[in-house]
């Protein structure tokens, strides 16, 4: 999936993807910990993520992004080929406090 969405992101005007890389998830602290450094020091505005959502015992994107950081989700779960589940969660940078669980 990386290769696919950096080419695609790359087409896009002043859209400039930064490649994270694979974040372990054996520890939600350390996942924690890179996206907070992310969102609220290196001046990302967007994080596609290609797993992390769905329902496994280590799934952690979600709790991380809404009990963590204040996030909202629009919708969960949508049943859509290929990608699902498929989950859209949004972070009011300027009314959250970074705080990360």
């Amino acid at each position: 999936n990386r290769p696919l969405l950096l080419s695609q992101l790359t087409t896009y005007g002043n859209c400039k993807p930064h490649d994270l890389g694979i974040i372990g998830d054996d520890s939600i602290e350390m996942l924690s910990d890179k996206l907070k450094n992310v969102l609220w020091n290196d001046g990302i505005d967007v994080i596609i993520s290609t797993g992390g959502i769905s329902m496994g015992e280590k799934d952690n994107m979600e709790q991380v992004f809404v009990e963590g950081m204040g996030g909202k989700i629009h919708f969960g779960r949508m049943n859509m080929k290929p990608g699902k589940p498929t989950t859209f969660i949004t972070i009011d940078k300027e009314g959250s406090n970074g705080t990360i669980c």
